[in-house]
């Protein structure tokens, strides 16, 4: 139902969703928390988005690659190139090993720009 919801962008919905989900003393799982962090990501709602990854690590769920990824996309759709390059930083702060879709998406954000690799190089 959250996977339709995001698809269609009705992050209302999703919202909805949660708040039955809380009430019902129903826990967000990973699944869910990276749903709602990519729906408000690609309606750019940058401030939601950081407030559910802090949510989701307050919630003693482990993020997954998946979860830095789509927020670096979504930074990168938005030429937040300083936030995906923080989002990039704190995959391996954190202990993860970013995967080759990490580097698609970092490479995605810098276009075209000639100096892609030393900025790529700087991230690592």
């Amino acid at each position: 139902m959250m996977d339709a919801y995001g698809k269609h962008g009705t992050v209302d919905e999703m919202e909805g969703v949660l708040a039955q989900m809380k009430s019902n003393q129903v826990k967000p799982g990973i699944i869910t928390y990276n749903l709602l962090i990519d729906s408000y990501g690609r309606k750019q709602e940058f401030e939601k988005m950081e407030k559910m990854f802090k949510s989701l690590l307050r919630s003693k769920e482990i993020p997954t690659v998946s979860t830095f990824n789509s927020m670096i996309t979504n930074y990168g759709k938005a030429r937040l190139r300083d936030k995906a390059e923080a989002v990039f930083k704190k995959i391996t702060d954190m202990g993860y090993a970013p995967n080759f879709i990490t580097y698609e998406c970092m490479i995605m954000m810098y276009g075209c720009d000639c100096g892609f690799k030393a900025k790529l190089n700087r991230s690592v």
